[in-house]
């Protein structure tokens, strides 16, 4: 099958934009399976549950001791 051309009888600029877009998807996939994709982290879903519970505590005592009548 042929391009697509223009009045030029050029290739067109969608032709041209697919294929920089495949290419830059291509070199994603590729950057994320080199640098990405080996190393994993794993993570310990009760413990973080419990660390984010206890930051939201603190975060909940600190607002309290924003109040102005305190200061005066």
């Amino acid at each position: 099958m042929k391009p697509p051309e223009n009045r030029q009888g050029r290739p067109s600029l969608a032709l041209h934009l697919g294929i920089v877009l495949l290419l830059k998807f291509a070199l994603l996939a590729l950057l994320w399976y080199l640098l990405v994709m080996p190393f994993r982290v794993e993570i310990n879903a009760p413990a973080m549950a419990e660390r984010l519970a206890q930051s939201t505590q603190q975060s909940n005592l600190k607002e309290q001791s924003h109040d102005r009548s305190e200061r005066r």
